[in-house]
């Protein structure tokens, strides 16, 4: 680079502002292309060159002038002054820059050469300062090129790092409205020894009317005053809070007292029909009146050897898995302490009806009732919907995989998008360094969870899929070989933060706005859109799963793409190689490849339209399996984080088969085995499509559990 600057047209300053036409035409050297005269604006609006801005508009001068005047950008620079613009405030650079250039001439007059570089590199050094002083914005720096500073814009800052620590960026944001308690809920990981089998249905059970508040007594409301639509979100918990629950008189006072002001937490209102008999109602989605399906909430104020019963009015859904033997969840404090037992099924005499409350559209409600007794007096215990994944437990175990040197090596941590309350979206990437695998160009996988956020059962799914991936075995390591992996382990932290069951704070669901172009109102969609599409460019795409929970059926199953005008078996291999590896956990004849026009907006159909043939839906039941030796049996956090770990495993095989026409043949083999697939149809579905899509129960062979529901018109009083 001979010359940085153009040989072109330049501002002239005020000595030449008579200058006539003819005079400018005689220079040789002018700034004549629109780039060149937008950089020249450019610099000289961040404080370069204004000492000749003022006769801008119509006054130019020739290059030689630009050299006399500008000596930091020409190579003439040791023969003149720094101008007082770009350097007046420095006296100290000004006279080192005098002590350099007198010295750089003697040392040309003198030949010497080491003299020469050494005062040359004071110059550069004292320009750099100079210049980077004067600057008003950290967005350009110089270069030093052949004696010449050349400004250069700096390059944008890549994707933000998710902090190693446990930091206020970390926590999570809440829509301003909402109240939250201050302390952060804990619970100990689950750790059953035994197997919990589902609920045997007599047909006897008491199916209640709902009486509400006309005969009974309320002991909790708390119902977030949001508007139609968010507006702003907020950290942590407020400085005051209502008084929402009944506090007890004294000690001979039983009464419950109820809690739901945290994490994921959902219950709206607590109704005391009787003594130790309670009428409960959930809190629909924020910023919507609907999906009333997830709850989570503590009581306190226990007594052990009581029989209590709840009652939770106001489901949606007119199947559940509570028909079939499936028991709500709860966790007590003391026994954690004491026994070191987390969450676990309880509940006797459950019952799913449809009751005869009405909702605000019209649609019948459905209630779940059951009984229980406590096993401590003045405990503190909770009950869930299913295992529950907050947002905190997800950055906490990001941070814990950062502060392990080895597997901060293998997984890059960085921000996909935020939120519309401004919570972090986490993405992860995972694979062998550059210098472990050579050459070879790697297909890319693509996993993706929790975009709904009552199916807490995805994220230990998608936990046990991250351990695996990362452990120091043979198998991880040669699908971090093969493969590079871009995770996001969490699609929707602003429901999980808030307690919903299928929306964001737009009370949208977020998987059927893949064909939104909406991306600031749906942004974790349309950015893990244009993360496929990016990625697309330089790799194949090998394989895109988004990891469900199913509240209908029972075990865990694909939902793939079928095209009508294609004959391929392709996208039925993975799913084989799936039951191969989990057989108890996983059900081959529950599988479902229709692409319904209803579901255009789902991430697997929206992927598979962008040319991933293997693009699936990963359900796991929220309840258990129905197969195997798991038949009848609850599955617990290990069994989700199996699924996992035998996910990874079917991939490794995947990407190693030799000859794929016979596992193909094989897929089709085990398909004429369980031909019977009618028993499980496709309902990973809003509530909307409740109406046109009907699920065959299960019953559970040889061991008579999931009892034939009683007519839905029969309710007890």
């Amino acid at each position: 680079m001979e010359n940085y600057m153009p040989t072109s047209l330049v501002q002239k300053n005020s000595s030449t502002k008579d200058s006539g036409p003819d005079t400018q035409s005689s220079n040789s050297h002018l700034f004549v292309t629109p780039y060149e005269n937008f950089m020249k604006k450019h610099l000289q609006y961040y404080g370069f060159c204004t000492g000749i801005s003022r006769v801008f508009n119509d006054n130019y001068m020739t290059i030689e002038e630009w050299n006399q005047n500008n000596i930091y950008l020409t190579e003439d620079a040791c023969t003149s002054k720094i101008p007082q613009t770009v350097a007046g405030s420095h006296p100290s650079a000004v006279s080192e820059l005098d002590a350099s250039s007198s010295g750089l001439c003697n040392s040309r007059r003198d030949s010497s050469i080491k003299q020469k570089e050494t005062v040359k590199d004071k110059r550069e050094t004292c320009i750099v300062n100079s210049i980077g002083d004067a600057c008003r914005t950290n967005q350009i720096f110089f270069s030093v090129r052949e004696g010449r500073m050349v400004p250069q814009l700096t390059q944008p800052r890549g994707p933000a790092i998710i902090g190693i620590e446990p930091g206020v960026q970390n926590l999570p944001r809440w829509p301003a409205e909402m109240q939250v308690i201050e302390e952060r809920i804990r619970h100990i990981p689950n750790s059953f020894n035994e197997r919990e089998p589902y609920y045997v249905s007599t047909g006897l059970e008491p199916q209640p009317f709902v009486v509400g508040e006309a005969k009974g007594q309320v002991v909790y409301y708390y119902k977030p005053l949001t508007g139609s639509y968010f507006l702003q979100s907020k950290l942590g918990h407020p400085s005051s809070q209502d008084e929402i629950a009944v506090t007890p008189q004294n000690s001979d006072d039983v009464t419950l007292v109820f809690e739901s002001r945290f994490e994921s937490g959902n219950l709206e209102k607590a109704i005391q029909l009787s003594q130790f008999c309670y009428e409960l109602y959930l809190r629909p989605d924020l910023y919507s009146e609907r999906h009333s399906q997830w709850f989570y909430f503590c009581v306190s104020n226990t007594r052990s050897n009581i029989t209590y019963r709840f009652s939770i009015v106001n489901f949606r859904k007119p199947y559940s898995l509570y028909s079939c033997g499936m028991q709500p969840l709860r966790y007590s404090e003391k026994m954690a302490e004491s026994q070191e037992v987390g969450w676990h099924r309880v509940g006797k005499d459950i019952s799913y009806f449809k009751n005869n409350l009405i909702n605000g559209d019209g649609a019948t409600m459905y209630s779940l009732t059951f009984s229980f007794e406590f096993p401590y007096d003045y405990d503190r215990v909770f009950f869930a919907f299913c295992f529950p994944y907050t947002y905190t437990d997800l950055m906490e175990y990001l941070s814990k995989i950062e502060n392990e040197p080895t597997k901060r090596t293998l997984c890059k941590q960085r921000l996909l998008c935020r939120t519309l309350a401004g919570n972090l979206v986490p993405l992860l990437t995972v694979t062998s360094r550059a210098s472990d695998i050579g050459p070879v160009k790697k297909k890319v996988v693509i996993i993706s969870a929790r975009v709904h956020p009552g199916e807490s059962n995805s994220s230990w799914i998608m936990k046990g899929l991250l351990d695996f991936i990362l452990a120091d075995s043979s198998k991880a390591e040669l699908l971090r070989k093969q493969l590079i992996f871009k995770i996001v382990p969490m699609l929707n932290p602003d429901g999980v933060v808030v307690g919903n069951y299928r929306c964001s704070l737009t009370g949208r669901d977020l998987n059927r706005q893949y064909q939104s172009s909406l991306k600031e109102a749906f942004p974790t969609a349309w950015y893990l859109k244009n993360l496929l599409t990016r990625m697309q460019r330089d790799h194949d795409i090998l394989l895109f799963c988004d990891i469900h929970g199913h509240s209908r059926k029972y075990n865990s199953f694909i939902y793939g793409c079928d095209s009508k005008k294609e004959t391929t078996d392709q996208q039925h291999v993975f799913p084989f190689l799936m039951q191969k590896w989990a057989s108890d956990l996983f059900s081959l004849s529950c599988c479902w490849y229709k692409v319904q026009r209803i579901k255009e907006g789902t991430a697997r159909i929206a992927m598979w339209r962008l040319g991933v043939t293997n693009s699936y839906t990963l359900e796991a039941s929220m309840a258990g399996s129905s197969k195997g030796n798991l038949a009848g049996y609850h599955f617990t956090t290990s069994d989700y984080e199996a699924i996992g770990h035998h996910f990874c495993e079917a991939l490794l095989e995947y990407c190693t088969i030799d000859d794929v026409k016979d596992l193909k043949a094989g897929v089709i083999c085990e398909k004429l085995q369980n031909a019977d697939s009618s028993d499980c149809e496709e309902s990973d579905s809003s509530e909307e499509e409740d109406l046109c899509l009907k699920v065959k129960k299960i019953t559970l062979k040889g061991r008579g559990l999931g009892g034939k529901p009683k007519n839905e018109k029969g309710m007890n009083s």
